[in-house]
């Protein structure tokens, strides 16, 4: 079946799926929208179908959020040779003239200087002035990083009550269609008290949407008035008449809407190589890591950090398999002995007990001598 020049959602009518299934299927499973190209849309419900049956999610997050990840690979490389300086905050990156105009040098932590062969930096690190203008590369145009419009929102009830959140809430993610001719949705990310990034009570969400205005808070509207409110529901009116029928209906009575409590809206603008569609060149010696991107998972920026991996080690492999623990030798390793040494030629068990026997004829026999010889020396002393 042909799949390239066409959408992800005409390939979905083309099979008859009901409207409900289609809109589940596009944007509960494959986290897409009307745009989202076929094959791409088909590898993210591979996907999602492959992480199936390992945990109770097909989703996973880690605690205390995800800077946790970076921290993660941080420690894995310290244990296995990495250096890090702790508490020491990069004042300055040192470059100097070449031929092909600046090279990197060092860079300045306090009142030293530290050398290498290259240098991986974010985006945030690199100044206008250390591009030099460059004729963009030829190939597939790359996906760009940043232009996101985020929110930071605390409520005080999860989406869709308590009763639809089971063990305190947990992680919970959505994804909203557009709306306001936006041409991509908004993906909502819910966070409670189990997954340590808030106390209890308290529930944190996040909106993350490409940015269509330099107004975070205008292009986010349209979702957040979806999910959130920005009023407390007021009481029921209790009169003699329904008072009885009020005191019922309050126990089972359930406050589904979320109220904020507070937020914040802000933009993550695109890195300067990106804004520029790759019209710049970076000093020699520098690598530009950039993003973040507008995706679901983190494969753009693992795909990026590969690329960048095999540009400064072609030959070695990116990220292999860690060790088990057992595996992990400290200091130089004691020999194990042969099992076979326990064995005679003809594979039968020695007699440890016929061993022992000759170990004691031979100290006795020693021990005799040496009182034969002591005897001798006290006869020459007596003829003497």
């Amino acid at each position: 079946e042909e799949l390239d020049g066409k959408t992800f959602l005409e390939h979905l009518q083309s099979h008859k799926l009901t409207p409900n299934l289609t809109h589940y299927v596009l944007c509960a499973i494959a986290m897409g929208n009307a745009r989202t190209p076929c094959r791409e849309g088909i590898a993210a419900v591979k996907k999602f179908l492959m992480s199936l049956g390992h945990y109770n999610s097909p989703f996973l997050f880690p605690v205390y959020g995800c800077g946790e990840i970076p921290q993660c690979f941080c420690r894995l490389c310290a244990v296995f040779g990495g250096i890090y300086c702790l508490n020491k905050a990069v004042e300055g990156i040192h470059f100097e003239q070449c031929n092909e105009g600046l090279k990197y040098d060092s860079v300045k932590c306090g009142k030293q200087n530290i050398t290498s062969k290259g240098l991986v930096v974010g985006q945030g690190y690199m100044s206008r002035a250390v591009f030099s203008k460059s004729t963009p590369a030829e190939g597939a145009a790359q996906k760009l990083c940043g232009n996101l419009a985020r929110a930071v929102i605390l409520t005080n009830v999860p989406l869709g009550g308590a009763s639809q959140n089971p063990g305190g809430g947990g992680v919970a993610i959505m994804k909203l269609p557009p709306a306001n001719n936006h041409q991509e949705g908004a993906t909502i990310l819910q966070m409670s008290h189990p997954s340590g990034t808030c106390p209890k009570a308290i529930y944190l969400i996040h909106v993350t949407t490409l940015a269509v205005t330099e107004n975070p808070e205008e292009d986010l509207k349209p979702y957040v008035a979806q999910i959130l409110s920005k009023d407390y529901l007021p009481a029921p009116e209790i009169t003699n008449e329904n008072a009885s029928d009020t005191e019922s209906e309050s126990v089972n009575r359930e406050n589904t809407s979320s109220t904020i409590l507070y937020e914040a809206y802000f933009n993550i603008p695109s890195c300067l190589a990106c804004a520029e569609n790759a019209n710049f060149s970076l000093p020699v010696g520098v690598r530009l890591v950039c993003g973040p991107y507008h995706e679901l998972d983190y494969d753009q920026s693992i795909e990026q950090a590969k690329t960048v991996f095999h540009e400064i080690y072609p030959d070695e492999e990116f990220l292999p398999r860690a060790p088990d623990p057992e595996e992990i030798i400290i200091g130089e390793e004691e020999p194990v002995p042969d099992q076979g040494d326990s064995l005679q030629d003809s594979n039968e068990p020695v007699d440890n007990a016929s061993e022992c026997r000759e170990l004691e004829s031979e100290s006795t026999d020693a021990q005799e001598a040496k009182e034969d010889a002591v005897d001798k020396a006290e006869e020459c002393t007596e003829q003497k």
